[in-house]
């Protein structure tokens, strides 16, 4: 990343410093964001499927509460993941166009909007694999349920 030429020598390599580390660790970071994002798309495939094959439902799938709840879940993982991949790059050009208006790294996301609160980057990321974690869970539990209720169905006594 190119730094302006009007900065202090220290804090202009102490920046580049920092960004080089981002450079380095961020994308990172974005790969298991998509990741996530991956895998909740297969859940959602997964249950679908599931519904159908193992279950035989066909034409409406009827989906319980907690199904719905880990779609809902799953749904809100691949949304964190995307948003975070869009905002954890836009905070480092946040960051260094912060500095170079000669503000701290530390006090740069309280000036820029997409950044404040749970729309941060490190909150963002931990809302992904809550809800990510927490949907599979719930879909586990709604397969489980679903399994013993048809099974408790068919039994004839």
């Amino acid at each position: 990343m190119i730094l302006p030429s009007n900065l202090d020598p220290q804090l202009a390599q102490s920046l580049q410093a920092w960004v080089e580390l981002a450079e380095r660790v961020l994308p990172l970071y974005i790969e298991s964001a998509r990741h996530y994002a991956q895998l909740s798309v297969g859940a959602l495939a997964v249950s679908i499927a599931f519904q159908e094959k193992v279950l035989g439902q066909q034409g409406r799938i009827r989906a319980s509460m907690m199904l719905f709840g880990a779609w809902i879940c799953l749904l809100l993982s691949i949304g964190a993941g995307a948003w975070y991949q869009y905002v954890a790059i836009k905070e480092i050009a946040w960051i260094v166009e912060g500095v170079t208006r000669g503000m701290s790294p530390y006090d740069v996301p309280l000036q820029f909007p997409l950044t404040i609160g749970w729309l941060w980057p490190g909150y963002t990321y931990g809302m992904m694999v809550v809800t990510f974690f927490l949907g599979a869970v719930l879909l586990v539990a709604a397969c489980v349920q679903q399994i013993l209720t048809k099974s408790s169905k068919s039994v004839v006594v």
